[in-house]
Protein backbone atom coordinates (compact mmCIF):
# COMPACT_ATOMS: atom_id res chain seq x y z
CA UNK A 1 0.00 0.00 0.00
CA UNK A 2 1.33 3.42 -0.98
CA UNK A 3 1.73 6.19 1.55
CA UNK A 4 0.01 9.43 0.58
CA UNK A 5 2.35 12.19 -0.45
CA UNK A 6 2.41 15.55 1.26
CA UNK A 7 0.58 17.13 -1.67
CA UNK A 8 -2.23 14.57 -1.55
CA UNK A 9 -2.58 15.08 2.21
CA UNK A 10 -2.63 18.86 1.72
CA UNK A 11 -5.32 18.59 -0.94
CA UNK A 12 -7.42 16.50 1.43
CA UNK A 13 -6.95 19.08 4.16
CA UNK A 14 -7.92 21.91 1.80
CA UNK A 15 -11.05 20.02 0.74
CA UNK A 16 -12.08 19.50 4.37
CA UNK A 17 -11.36 23.15 5.22
CA UNK A 18 -13.39 24.33 2.24
CA UNK A 19 -16.33 22.18 3.29
CA UNK A 20 -16.15 23.43 6.87
CA UNK A 21 -15.99 27.04 5.67
CA UNK A 22 -18.99 26.70 3.38
CA UNK A 23 -21.08 24.79 5.92
CA UNK A 24 -20.28 27.20 8.74
CA UNK A 25 -21.08 30.30 6.66
CA UNK A 26 -24.35 28.88 5.40
CA UNK A 27 -25.18 27.67 8.90
CA UNK A 28 -24.57 31.09 10.44
CA UNK A 29 -26.80 32.84 7.89
CA UNK A 30 -29.50 30.19 8.33
CA UNK A 31 -29.29 30.55 12.11
CA UNK A 32 -29.70 34.34 12.02
CA UNK A 33 -32.62 34.10 9.60
CA UNK A 34 -34.26 31.31 11.63
CA UNK A 35 -33.95 33.23 14.90
CA UNK A 36 -35.42 36.37 13.31
CA UNK A 37 -38.27 34.35 11.84
CA UNK A 38 -38.94 32.52 15.12
CA UNK A 39 -38.99 35.69 17.20
CA UNK A 40 -41.09 37.90 14.97
CA UNK A 41 -41.83 36.15 11.70
CA UNK A 42 -40.11 39.09 9.99
CA UNK A 43 -43.11 41.27 10.90
CA UNK A 44 -40.94 43.54 13.02
CA UNK A 45 -39.13 44.67 9.88
CA UNK A 46 -42.34 46.24 8.58
CA UNK A 47 -41.71 45.00 5.06
CA UNK A 48 -43.99 43.55 2.44
CA UNK A 49 -43.59 39.73 2.17
CA UNK A 50 -42.10 40.01 -1.33
CA UNK A 51 -39.53 42.48 -0.03
CA UNK A 52 -38.69 40.15 2.83
CA UNK A 53 -38.12 37.27 0.40
CA UNK A 54 -35.89 39.47 -1.74
CA UNK A 55 -33.95 40.50 1.38
CA UNK A 56 -33.40 36.88 2.42
CA UNK A 57 -32.35 35.81 -1.07
CA UNK A 58 -30.01 38.79 -1.37
CA UNK A 59 -28.42 37.92 1.96
CA UNK A 60 -27.88 34.33 0.88
CA UNK A 61 -26.45 35.36 -2.51
CA UNK A 62 -24.10 37.90 -0.92
CA UNK A 63 -22.86 35.35 1.57
CA UNK A 64 -22.30 32.80 -1.19
CA UNK A 65 -20.34 35.36 -3.21
CA UNK A 66 -18.16 36.19 -0.20
CA UNK A 67 -17.47 32.53 0.49
CA UNK A 68 -16.47 31.91 -3.13
CA UNK A 69 -14.20 34.97 -3.27
CA UNK A 70 -12.48 34.07 0.01
CA UNK A 71 -12.02 30.51 -1.23
CA UNK A 72 -10.44 31.79 -4.43
CA UNK A 73 -8.13 34.02 -2.41
CA UNK A 74 -7.01 31.08 -0.27
CA UNK A 75 -6.56 28.94 -3.38
CA UNK A 76 -4.47 31.65 -5.04
CA UNK A 77 -2.28 31.92 -1.96
CA UNK A 78 -1.87 28.14 -1.80
CA UNK A 79 -0.91 27.67 -5.45
CA UNK A 80 1.26 30.81 -5.69
CA UNK A 81 -0.05 31.42 -9.23
CA UNK A 82 -0.02 35.20 -8.81
CA UNK A 83 3.53 35.51 -7.49
CA UNK A 84 5.02 36.07 -10.95
CA UNK A 85 2.75 39.04 -11.58
CA UNK A 86 3.43 40.43 -8.12
CA UNK A 87 7.19 40.13 -8.30
CA UNK A 88 7.54 41.43 -11.87
CA UNK A 89 9.38 44.72 -12.10
CA UNK A 90 6.96 47.22 -13.62
CA UNK A 91 9.28 50.21 -13.75
CA UNK A 92 10.29 49.56 -17.37
CA UNK A 93 6.67 49.40 -18.55
CA UNK A 94 6.35 53.20 -18.64
CA UNK A 95 9.51 53.85 -20.64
Amino acid sequence: MKKPTDEVRMQGWIRRWRNVLVISCVGMVALVLAVNWALSGFHSLGLHPATTIALVLGTIATTALCVVLMGLMFYSERTQDDEEAYERDTTDRWR
